[in-house]
């Protein structure tokens, strides 16, 4: 696959990779890619609690404080 980007860009895929932190254009695409995609994911979940709050779909957040606590051995709040 060939992927032509703007010159800007080139050069900042360049400096990531003379930083040391990539070996390759490649490696810099794919991580690129994985970013997008955990990003999407993240949007996709804030929008899924947007919807539940219009929707109605919520707790006290007390009763989930408490449940929190309760699963993983915290102290009660006081």
């Amino acid at each position: 696959m060939t992927i032509t980007v703007p010159q800007d860009v080139q050069s900042r895929i360049q400096a990531l990779i003379g930083s040391g932190d990539f070996a390759s254009e490649a490696d810099v695409v794919s991580s690129a890619v994985a970013a997008l995609e955990r990003e999407r994911g993240e949007i996709a979940a804030i929008q899924k609690g947007l919807d539940d709050v219009a929707a109605g779909r919520v707790r006290p957040l007390e009763e989930v404080d408490a449940e929190i606590r309760e699963q993983f051995g915290f102290a009660p709040r006081t």
